[in-house]
């Protein structure tokens, strides 16, 4: 049965586990299908590798923690408080993020990712960097651990289902 739609960044809005539930249908053969009026528009999943193009949207803006975390509107229209919980501290943030990335990272058929998003827009806060292109966070933190070593880059190990992961083409 296929997620519903914007089925990965929904999936995280339930913390890394939720998300490593939602992504891990791949290998039992139920990809995500993006459908429109009921039909599938995705291509068919044939094992090759995968690139999730959109995940994480944590909301964090220190200054408005007090906030709830339904849409807001100003003047540029409603803002986004990003999926699930929001986090309570910049430690917090971390933890998620590198839960998320983590479910990624530890799939051996996934080979890329991009993170939702860079920086933070008139409706959404769940930036890297702050609207004046500030940074949010440790950056240095977040390039050491997307900078680990992926399960598809361990050439030669065992999967886990018993099949070798092959090397990545350059």
């Amino acid at each position: 049965m296929p997620l519903p739609a914007f089925g990965p960044r929904l999936a995280a809005a339930g913390g890394p586990e939720a998300f490593r539930r939602k992504q891990s249908g791949l290998r039992d053969g139920r990809p995500y299908l993006n459908e429109l009026d009921g039909v599938a528009m995705s291509y068919s999943y044939a094992a090759q590798p995968f690139f999730v193009s959109e995940y994480g949207d944590i909301w964090w803006n220190p200054q408005r923690l007090d906030e709830t975390s339904s849409p807001r509107t100003t003047r540029a229209g409603p803002t986004h408080g990003g999926y699930g919980q929001r986090v309570e501290s910049v430690e917090a943030w971390h933890e998620r993020f590198e839960g998320l990335t983590r479910v990624l990272l530890d799939n051996p058929d996934m080979f890329g990712y991009c993170y939702t998003q860079l920086t933070d827009t008139f409706q959404e806060e769940n930036g890297l960097y702050d609207f004046d292109r500030k940074p949010k966070f440790d950056i240095d933190r977040i390039r050491a651990f997307q900078t680990t070593e992926a399960a598809h880059e361990r050439a030669g190990e065992d999967r886990g289902d018993g099949l070798p992961l092959v090397a990545p083409r350059l």
